[in-house]
């Protein structure tokens, strides 16, 4: 009987975990986390460590732009700011994979969305 009762308690308490982050309309915040994650780096590093394609990032990037709430868009935007700006640490030498590159470049010249166009190979002669 125990057992029943702390698996009640536990999924009651991500019952409301849950409901917060899903419904609640703000950003989550657990007592036990001592700063605020940044959640669009988060994704971009998810991204990156998982080879997926420029567009698909760029997707997930624009939908999790579009969930997170607009109290939370100064706080983000000054994460992933100072992200891009040059930092005084010694930069990593040697080559770097694209992924990890491009999404910098791409916010560093304004680009919020990109279109892609399939070409068939009547296109191409």
């Amino acid at each position: 009987m125990e057992q029943q009762a702390m698996c009640v308690r536990v999924a009651k308490r991500f019952c409301r975990i849950a409901y917060q982050m899903v419904a609640g309309g703000q950003v989550f915040r657990h007592p036990s986390c001592q700063k605020r994650d940044d959640i669009l780096r988060k994704l971009s590093v998810f991204h990156a460590e998982h080879g997926s394609s420029m567009a698909q990032v760029m997707t997930d990037l624009q939908a999790a732009t579009d969930h997170i709430p607009k109290s939370e868009h100064a706080p983000e935007a000054k994460s992933l700011s100072e992200e891009l700006q040059p930092s005084t640490r010694r930069q990593p030498s040697g080559p770097r994979r694209l992924g990890e590159i491009l999404p910098v470049v791409l916010a560093k010249l304004g680009v919020t969305a990109v279109e892609l166009s399939l070409k068939g190979e009547n296109d191409l002669m």
